[in-house]
């Protein structure tokens, strides 16, 4: 707007210093005047495109970067298959086919003509370097639990039709590698929009839909402590929630943004919060697991409720730092 508006004052005064220019011709000074200001005028302009410039450079860096640590890839070619196009201003794929996913997919089969040289234990062995570099070097440390470990622990106790909503933070860039989802709609997750505080509403809309399935919320400390109040809505609505809250007194992906910017962690971290023992004052169980004996037992017991039940996992963010 500021740019449109420099451009309007710059036109009329430039439509003046013609019309001076063409009723004083024989008059040095006026026309030297004149050449000065339209050097004025073509400084400045330079200026307003590199104002621009600026800006949107600073809009593709936050639009890159507000999820993942590490640049995205933009100069790579790009194919989109979805129902929505994904074009904005930041950013377009090379090809885009929009329309109904399944159907699409069908369409192409057997028409597409691939030209690789991957052996075809290619994507076996992507997978097992993946799942080797994802495992964490200790299971504990004086600070927590694994938060890898957890995951897979997790996984490994509650049902295979589970429902999973995964809130914003450091975790969901792990658990999204790690957690393996066994039917379609099960694994629900708010990428790429930093909507902290997702994952507890999100479980109990989905439970109000599946009153007859596990639904289990996965939650930083962080992001639990902006929608806490939602537990007793959640316990009024006789919602048997699992809410699974990584503590690690800190908006853990916020810090490593900006350690790996070369500048001081601020504002990113909190006192402890005592989650197991708020929960009970909204009406729901509250458990603390420290050990992987207390974990299991808490997950099991919470499979269990007619109610609400928060588990507080303290956590070593160390895995965080070598994984994402």
């Amino acid at each position: 707007m500021y740019a449109g508006a420099h451009q309007r004052c710059w036109v009329h005064l430039l439509r003046l210093l013609h019309a001076l220019k063409e009723t004083y011709a024989g008059e040095t000074a006026v026309v030297a005047w004149a050449q000065a200001v339209r050097a004025v005028y073509d400084a400045s302009q330079a200026w307003v495109q590199q104002e621009e410039r600026t800006r949107a450079e600073r809009e593709t860096q936050y639009v890159q970067r507000v999820e993942a640590i590490r640049t995205f890839y933009t100069e790579r070619p790009f194919l989109s298959i979805a129902q929505y196009s994904l074009v904005d201003r930041q950013f377009a794929p090379d090809l885009e086919l929009v329309g109904d996913v399944s159907a699409t997919l069908e369409a192409l089969q057997g028409k597409v003509v691939v030209h690789h040289t991957w052996p075809p234990d290619a994507p076996g062995a992507f997978r097992r370097r993946l799942a080797a570099f994802l495992t964490p070097s200790a299971d504990q440390s004086a600070l927590g639990l694994s938060p890898a470990r957890v995951f897979g622990r997790l996984r490994s106790l509650v049902p295979r039709d589970t429902i999973l909503s995964v809130d914003t933070g450091a975790h969901k860039l792990l658990i999204g590698q790690v957690w393996p989802s066994y039917e379609p709609l099960t694994y629900l997750v708010s990428h790429g929009l930093s909507t902290m505080g997702y994952a507890l509403p999100a479980a109990m809309a989905v439970k109000l839909e599946h009153p007859h399935r596990p639904v289990v919320a996965v939650v930083g400390d962080g992001g639990l402590a902006m929608v806490l109040p939602e537990l007793e809505t959640a316990v009024r609505l006789h919602l048997p929630v699992v809410v699974l809250v990584l503590s690690d007194r800190s908006l853990y992906l916020i810090r490593m943004h900006q350690e790996r910017k070369g500048v001081q962690a601020t504002g990113v971290d909190f006192g402890p919060i005592d989650f197991a023992g708020i929960a009970p004052g909204f009406g729901a169980r509250g458990a603390r697991a420290g050990t992987w004996a207390e974990f299991d037992d808490a997950v099991t017991a919470a499979l269990k409720e007619d109610r609400p039940t928060v588990i507080e996992v303290p956590v070593d963010p160390v895995d965080y730092r070598k994984m994402l």
